[in-house]
């Protein structure tokens, strides 16, 4: 009886051994996951500081030469009822023109930018790691 007590004692510390590793491991990998989340988040953070940062700029600039544009307009216009000479108005809405291109240009940049408002990557990483942990389950 007492052979096999011991022969079972050197199994029962394999076996513990066994699992303390496969918890070590267990707890590393999930380190190292949460590591990359958060590093993913923080990367997607500055992304989005910067994308904000370029937005309020161009936002900024699109306001003034929206007013540049309606000043302008409102010039050509009364160029246009003073002096029905068609030179000094050209001119003006020549410069009207450029203004209003210049803010179309400033309204793509903020709408190509606002994307990286929503962190398209941290959303993909959760739904797909979500995806995966469902699908593991029996």
């Amino acid at each position: 009886m007492k052979a096999e007590d011991s022969a079972a004692a050197p199994a029962s510390t394999v076996s513990d051994l066994s699992l303390l590793r496969d918890l070590e491991a267990c707890w590393q990998e999930l380190s190292n996951l949460l590591h990359t989340r958060l590093r993913l988040s923080f990367l997607e953070l500055q992304l989005a500081g910067l994308s904000l940062a370029h937005m309020l700029c161009a936002a900024i600039l699109l306001a003034l030469t929206l007013s540049g544009a309606w000043l302008g307009l409102m010039l050509a216009v009364a160029l246009f009822l003073c002096e029905h000479g068609l030179s000094a108005s050209s001119a003006v809405l020549l410069v009207v023109a450029f203004s209003l291109c210049l803010s179309l240009v400033l309204l793509g940049i903020i709408r190509r930018k606002s994307q990286y408002l929503k962190f398209p990557a941290t959303q993909s990483s959760f739904s797909t790691a979500a995806l995966k942990a469902t699908s593991h389950d029996p």
